[in-house]
């Protein structure tokens, strides 16, 4: 009886073990290049993880950026710093952010001390001007 219960727990721990959260290894950060080709002359939807809120923006190639957010329009700049896409949005200064690719999702994250914090998810990029 007691061998059942050892090989019981055996096996559930075996099958608990195989249902690990895939690793951090699989988040790749994406290089400037990869970016450009991301976002350069598209509208791109983006879900704020925080607050929930859909905007679509669209990155004019010479630098401008169009926004809806809310249903409001917003305009700005945007560039590529470091492997990190960066917007200034109404004046304001320019904030930099690296985005990952995990699996077939793209994230862009903060940091926050030593850690990365996901922020917004990209859910599309679609070509042209579509705001």
């Amino acid at each position: 009886m007691m061998w059942g219960k050892m090989l019981g727990g055996a096996v559930a721990l075996a099958v608990l073990a195989g249902c690990q959260i895939k690793p951090q290894s699989d988040r790749t950060q994406l290089s400037g290049a990869e970016l450009r080709a991301l976002f350069v002359g598209k509208t791109v939807e983006s879900y704020s993880l925080s607050s929930g809120a859909t905007s679509f923006s669209y990155y004019h190639p010479d630098g401008r950026v169009e926004q809806l957010r809310y249903w409001e329009p917003r305009e700005g700049h945007w560039k590529i710093s470091d492997n990190q896409i960066c917007l200034s949005m109404e004046g304001r200064d320019f904030s930099c952010r690296p985005v990952f690719r995990e699996g077939d999702r793209y994230y862009k994250y903060r940091s926050e001390g030593d850690k990365l914090v996901k922020i917004l998810r990209y859910r599309q990029f679609l070509e042209g001007r579509r705001l």
